[in-house]
């Protein structure tokens, strides 16, 4: 009883591990992408200047 209650948790931390990392993989991509637009607006705005 008291071993399947342990594995228990730790199936859950391991859960929350993983929901974690793809939250800050998915916020790293969304700033990554960000700033790619971002110079590319940039980018264009120059190049229309010129």
């Amino acid at each position: 009883m008291k071993d399947s209650s342990a594995s228990y948790i730790d199936m859950t931390e391991i859960e929350t591990e993983a929901r974690l990392m793809r939250a800050q993989m998915a916020r790293y991509m969304l700033r990554a992408a960000g700033e790619w637009f971002r110079g590319r607006a940039h980018n264009a705005h120059r190049a229309k200047t010129v």
